[in-house]
This record gives structure tokens, sequence and C-alpha cells, in this order.
């Protein structure tokens, strides 16, 4: 299957109608820039431009609590994290899974391949637990799911189960935003 843009699918570019992808590190860094980094140092805020566009986020494989991630995989501490973070006793600070919501305006994707085995599912787990709560009433702007993609950590993206979720993702939040 060749796509070559929105057209294909019979809609049309609309930068007031973003939706963002994240995979891995940048799942996290798309849930602190959306979700409320503000007590954090450097806090990362999206512009209210960019803010109001943002119709929908997916994320894959994200790592969201890293303190939760070095009690599973105590070797990314010194290759990865150290690299990233600095060298701290505890990284709750960058614990994206507490951050408070800065918008309710935005649907979010939850995607996690039970064969990972760099990350485990409970960062994703942990991650769309908090959405949920955040969101209280409004359950429809969250989904999880664990099932559909199938393959180590960038193995996801081989074949067509990815774009075939994503797509579904955005067709159903277009939907409900165009009701």
């Amino acid at each position: 299957m060749t796509w070559t843009g929105p057209k294909d699918v019979g809609l049309a570019f609309d930068p007031q109608s973003l939706f963002l992808l994240g995979h891995s590190c940048s799942a996290h860094m798309l849930a602190s820039i959306f979700l409320d980094s503000s007590a954090t140092s450097p806090t990362l805020t999206p512009s209210p431009y960019l803010l109001a566009s943002v119709k929908g986020i997916a994320v894959s494989e994200g790592i969201y609590d890293i303190d939760s991630l070095l009690v599973r995989f105590p070797t990314y501490r010194e290759w990865f994290i150290e690299n990233t973070f600095g060298k701290l006793e505890s990284y709750a600070q960058f614990d994206v899974s507490r951050y408070p919501l800065r918008s309710l305006g935005i649907f979010w994707l939850v995607l996690h391949s039970k064969e990972d085995t760099l990350i485990d599912e409970s960062q994703s787990e942990g991650i769309y637990r908090h959405l949920h709560n955040l969101y209280g009433e409004d359950k429809e702007c969250i989904s999880f799911n664990a099932d559909a993609l199938k393959g180590e950590h960038n193995d996801i993206f081989s074949g067509d189960e990815y774009p075939r979720v994503i797509g579904e993702f955005v067709s159903h939040v277009i939907g409900i935003i165009h009701g």
C-alpha cells in the first residue's frame, strides 16, 4: 500500500486539527509537553495555538515512569537514562504519569506490543491509568490497546497494523469532533 497523504483518504490537511505520534522516548516527550510539566525544569510548554490545534496524540512503547523502568531494567541507567537526564538518585520529577492535565481537548491512544522486550507493558498501563483518572467522566478521550501490535520495540512499524490502528484512531476522533 502506498500512501501519499491525507488526500488518499478524502481528508484535507487542517493545521487546526493535528494528530501527533510518539514512540518510545518521543512518547515521553509528547506526554511532557501536552501534560503539565511546569513543575519541572526545564518546563515544556506548548504555545496556546499548538495546544488548541492538537486533537489527538498516539503514543507507543513509551517510557513514562523512569524510576519504575529502572527497577525492571537497571542497566538502562548508565547507558541511557544518565546520559539523558543526568545522574540522579530518583527521576520522579520526570515521571509524566504524575503530571497534571494541561487540556481536556486532546484525545489519547496508548499502544503497546506484548512482544516488546525493551519496554514493559506496565509503562503503557501506568500512563493509561493516569490519563483515565485525569479525564474523569470523559472516558471516550482515552484508549488503550495492547493487543493489535505485534513484534519487538521497533518492529511494530512493520506491516499494516500500526497504520491501520492509527488511521482508526484519527477517523474516530474526527468523527467525534465533526459529529
